[in-house]
């Protein structure tokens, strides 16, 4: 749009925004500086961030359609330096493009970094070449260093889009979902190692997508649960071990064809839950609560679906009076609706946006110009001779502050979190003109009187900070404070409703090693024994590895001395093995040891660990014994439980590429006759894995799928009248 055009639409918005309003709030256009670089077509993720930490924020994507270089001069990471005023500035970094974007700080050096999912993998080098990403920040918003390792290896290959930053194990550390552009890849969910690799924690593959996803606490257990616009199914519920069970039915308005036109979340009662705001199939906004049974939805929409015309949604504290509003953005219009805490909706302003007004990006909620009211972006396709383009306009409220004002906003009591996770804080500020301000928060865990102690100070006021809670707390009487710091005087606000932190730790897996007859003490040549304990504390079927090693005296740290890979595990269940014996060798050095358990990932990610000490002594009447440190009774043949029902513990990996491995029991004390096999989607059988008479026990048995095309198959374990399904993918 050029600048004559410019300057007519902003009076215009300014006439119709003012006939509009009954809150006495304005927004008016402030788009200097957000072109170049020129927009083509499709959708994108667009987010506010104080990138270079200057104190203003900053706009951040990774373009649309034209990105990179697509008839259009995107490209990378796209930043557009804010100054406060409604200014900006781009600084463009990377070969890639065309997809979703998300901000936070995953390796917490204070420095914000970026993870991101696109359709445009086109990079040459490590940077860009991927279609998930995360990318290291410098403090700058001009330097980006790849940390992606493991990161779109579950089977996505046809471009991924919408991205989110989420602790959902709350380990300290960010974790990360993107969805799929378009058919296909589905959604997955990365869990962050901190060494600059990913393990897939959920996902899968299949199913039609619109393209946005975003983590939030949807039923109040301090564990983010995921919305998405994916066909299968829109909502997952966090197991509180980082994998997502489907929410299914219950009377929320269920995914189209293409899932939801989109998605937000948002605290709209002030229960500490997160509300869904959902653009249904019919493109109206819809607000639904998660009812306390955890399965059906109350509606509170009302009003909110007036307009039919809605594309893009987002939950935000505009007008800054403590209660969230719903912000819709469809063809030609934003429409903004004032929350009152329930479900109460007044229509606050309509910007009306050029024509023809599509959405194509959408952001609400920001204070960049630091008056204490939230702002507005939007990415507008629009009609510009011969054709259509992208044009990115920012709305600024405009009301001018007279006094220094700072109120919270995450959390604002009733939510529950957990102790050492990462964490928002977030809040609005109104400054008055030319005051620089800092921000201290403070916490108490005793109640909004206090003592409260320092989480961290002189922050730039721009409305967030991302901090870990304090850890070994257990409290329903959490409370923040906050000041702001001017050169004319500062101003504090508490919250007045407690939050809670639980510091429980709920591991995946446990392990647990109890000595027999301690304290263990043990002459060459000899053995010890204990009773080995793993558990699966999750509602999910899950394979873990269990690992020994040992601190031998004089020597260090040495092992494995026992490894056991994949080691399957029903929900919930608990192996106990009661004589696991450790055998010593002849020539084994003297003195005291730490016998050490793990289970996890091997080598390197430990989930859980237990250890208790053994000392070596002289075997008096020679040193013969075993060659090694050999361990007996432990996960080898005959040590297993053997469940009395049929179950396929383990499909792995699963999506696969070429070939998996089918792990499963069984059952009861007979031999059983067992046929595995695997059919197409139209019944017709593929191949016999196995038919044959097995004894009862566990089985792991690869299928070498390389002859087979890209598809889904099901799989069939029978054994007499006891048989189950599970589906499984092949992608080539």
């Amino acid at each position: 749009m050029n600048s004559m055009n410019k300057g007519l639409y902003f009076l215009l918005v300014l006439l119709l925004t003012t006939a509009a309003s009954v809150y006495c709030q304005d927004w008016a256009e402030y788009s200097n500086g957000l072109e170049p670089p020129e927009m083509l077509s499709g959708q994108t993720e667009l987010e506010f961030a104080d990138i270079n930490q200057d104190g203003n924020m900053d706009i951040l994507s990774i373009g649309d359609y034209g990105s990179p270089y697509n008839t259009t001069d995107q490209h990378g990471i796209m930043v557009w330096f804010g100054d406060g005023n409604g200014n900006w500035s781009i600084a463009m970094t990377g070969d890639f493009g065309y997809g979703g974007l998300a901000v936070g700080d995953v390796n917490n050096d204070g420095f914000l970094d970026v993870g991101y999912g696109m359709a445009h993998n086109y990079s040459s080098n490590d940077f860009g070449d991927q279609l998930i990403e995360v990318a290291l920040g410098d403090g700058t918003g001009l330097g980006w260093t790849p940390y992606d390792d493991g990161l779109a290896t579950a089977g996505e290959n046809l471009g991924m889009f919408g991205t989110d930053f989420a602790d959902i194990d709350a380990d300290g550390l960010l974790d990360i979902v993107s969805i799929s552009f378009g058919s296909f890849n589905g959604l997955h969910v990365y869990r962050n190692n901190n060494d600059g690799t990913w393990s897939h924690a959920f996902g899968f593959l299949g199913g039609q997508s619109n393209l946005f996803v975003e983590f939030g606490d949807i039923n109040r257990d301090g564990y983010p649960d995921i919305a998405s616009c994916n066909s299968n199914q829109g909502i997952y519920i966090n197991d509180k071990f980082g994998y997502f069970e489907p929410l299914i039915g219950g009377g929320i308005t269920p995914p189209g064809y293409l899932g939801y036109e989109d998605i937000a979340l948002g605290d709209i009662d002030n229960d500490g839950a997160d509300e869904v705001g959902i653009v249904a199939p019919n493109w109206k906004m819809e607000v639904w609560k998660l009812n306390s049974n955890g399965t059906t939805w109350t509606d509170l929409s009302y009003n909110l679906r007036d307009p039919v015309d809605v594309a893009m949604i987002d939950i935000a504290d505009i007008n800054a009076d403590g209660d969230l509003d719903v912000i819709g953005y469809g063809r030609g219009h934003i429409y903004i609706y004032a929350g009152d805490g329930g479900f109460t909706w007044t229509l606050l302003d309509t910007i009306v946006a050029p024509p023809t007004g599509i959405a194509k990006g959408f952001r609400a909620g920001a204070d960049v110009d630091h008056n204490g009211f939230g702002d507005i972006l939007i990415l507008n396709n629009e009609n510009i001779n011969p054709g259509t383009v992208n044009n990115l306009h920012f709305y600024r409220e405009i009301s001018v502050p007279a006094a220094l004002t700072i109120v919270p906003e995450f959390p604002h009591g009733n939510e529950k979190l957990h102790g050492g996770a990462a964490s928002w804080v977030e809040w609005k500020s109104a400054v008055p003109a030319g005051g620089g301000t800092m921000v201290d928060i403070e916490f108490s865990s005793t109640g909004p009187a206090g003592p409260y102690t320092v989480l961290a100070a002189a922050l730039p006021n721009v409305g967030k900070y991302q901090l870990n809670w304090p850890d070994n707390i257990n409290s329903t009487e959490c409370h923040i404070r906050l000041t702001a710091h001017s050169l004319s005087g500062n101003i504090s606000a508490a919250i007045t409703e407690a939050f809670e932190i639980d510091s429980v730790d709920p591991r995946v897996y446990s392990i647990d090693m109890i000595p027999h007859n301690p304290p263990v003490v043990v002459p060459r040549g000899g053995s010890f024994s204990f009773t080995g304990v793993l558990t699966n504390n999750s509602a999910s079927s899950r394979s873990t590895d269990v690992w020994i090693m040992l601190n031998v005296p004089g020597y260090g740290i040495y092992g494995p001395v026992m490894r056991a890979n994949n080691v399957p595990l029903a929900p919930k269940q608990t192996l106990t093995v009661p004589n696991v014996v450790q055998n010593i060798p002849g020539i084994a050095p003297l003195g005291m040891y730490d016998y050490i358990a793990y289970c996890g990932d091997y080598p390197s990610i430990p989930l859980d660990t237990a250890s208790f000490g053994f000392t070596v002594v002289p075997n008096l009447v020679g040193e013969d014994g075993a060659d090694g440190w050999k361990v007996a009774g432990w996960f080898d043949e005959g040590s297993m439980e053997i469940p009395q029902s049929i179950d396929i513990l383990r499909i792995w990996p699963n999506p696969f590429n070429s070939s998996t491995t089918f792990s499963y029991v069984v059952p009861g004390d007979l031999a059983s006759k067992v046929r595995l096999d695997v059919f197409n989607l139209l019944g017709q059988k593929v191949e016999s894995v196995v038919d044959e008479l097995q004894e009862p026990g566990m089985y792991h048995t690869n299928w070498d799928a390389a002859h087979l095309s890209t598809g889904v198959y099901l799989c069939r374990l029978q054994m007499g009248d006891s048989r189950e399904i599970k589906r499984i993918t092949l992608v080539k």
